[in-house]
């Protein structure tokens, strides 16, 4: 993981285009024109503030954040190659996985922009915060490192951003810490205490590890901001969508779940591998899939390790 320690006065500023005008999409915009970047909206539907045009307002030294719903990132991809748009610097803004392959966003939007540079935003942020100019921290991820300091120029000095070059376990973090809140909610419907809480937050932490290893990520990621900083944020924060839905349980969302989404893309392309390898995830699944009763749901996570 690399330290973003390196004077950023030099960088001249970007010209950067948001795509989706959600309140995520919003925040992001709301901090970048703190730094007097240039910066625009683009959304599907006409919304005040935003243009609903792809190519306006991109340059090929622009910046692009995809801060649209993961579902729909395929789909919106094979718009921009079809209009011949190949931004220079792709910055990945939505956390979860291609239903198609299994893998990251990352690892998708870089096979359909092979020449571009495509790095992750992530971290324990509320856009609501945000917008209340509330601090926080964040994680950037890219491989490159210059671009790295150009992604970190983009944020306001009031916030900590932490860069990295680990682009592919910010990634796997920044998904699995939906499913993993999924699960802690169902842990609230057991009133199991503070310590019960703790004890499934820090076994998440270890298998989300493991499992963002051995795709190729660095054991350093687990303490990050897009680490242990998003599982705890996502977890414990009432508002979230994906804790809200296991703590309501079965009752349906009636929002986006990125979570659960996720869940169905893990198990749709681990098909055949061991379920002791994923213990928790696997007991999240049987919960919501009804073979396993939300009351015996701690006790698995505790006899599976």
């Amino acid at each position: 993981m690399a330290s973003g320690s390196v004077p950023l006065t030099h960088f001249q500023p970007a010209s950067v285009k948001i795509f989706g005008a959600g309140a995520w999409g919003s925040a992001l915009a709301e901090l970048i024109r703190e730094t007097q970047h240039s910066v625009s909206l683009w959304n599907r539907t006409p919304k005040p503030g935003t243009s609903t045009y792809l190519t306006e307002s991109i340059s090929p030294h622009s910046h692009i954040i995809i801060a649209i719903s993961v579902q729909h990132v395929g789909s919106f991809c094979h718009i921009l190659k079809s209009e011949n748009i190949t931004p220079s610097v792709i910055w990945i803004a939505s956390k979860g996985l291609d239903s198609e392959s299994g893998n990251p966003l990352c690892t998708r939007v870089q096979e359909w922009f092979p020449s571009s540079m495509v790095g992750v935003i992530s971290g324990p942020n509320i856009a609501s915060e945000i917008t209340h100019h509330l601090p926080c921290g964040m994680t950037i991820a890219c491989e490159n490192r210059n671009v790295l300091l150009q992604g970190k120029s983009l944020f306001p000095q009031r916030m900590l951003i932490e860069t990295s070059t680990d682009v592919a376990g910010v990634s796997w973090w920044g998904a699995l810490k939906n499913v993993m809140a999924i699960g802690y909610g169902l842990l609230q419907q057991s009133d199991m205490g503070y310590n019960m809480s703790a004890t499934f937050l820090t076994l998440c932490a270890k298998e989300i590890s493991a499992i963002a290893q051995e795709k190729g990520g660095c054991p350093e990621t687990m303490l990050s901001f897009a680490g242990m900083g998003d599982l705890i944020l996502t977890s414990h924060c009432p508002q979230g969508r994906n804790r809200a839905y296991g703590q309501d349980f079965p009752k349906e969302p009636t929002r986006l779940v990125e979570g659960l989404d996720t869940l169905r893309t893990l198990m749709h392309h681990s098909q055949g591998e061991k379920a002791w390898r994923t213990p928790i995830i696997t007991a999240i699944w049987d919960v919501l899939e009804t073979r396993l009763s939300v009351k015996d749901f701690p006790a698995r996570i505790l006899s599976a390790h």
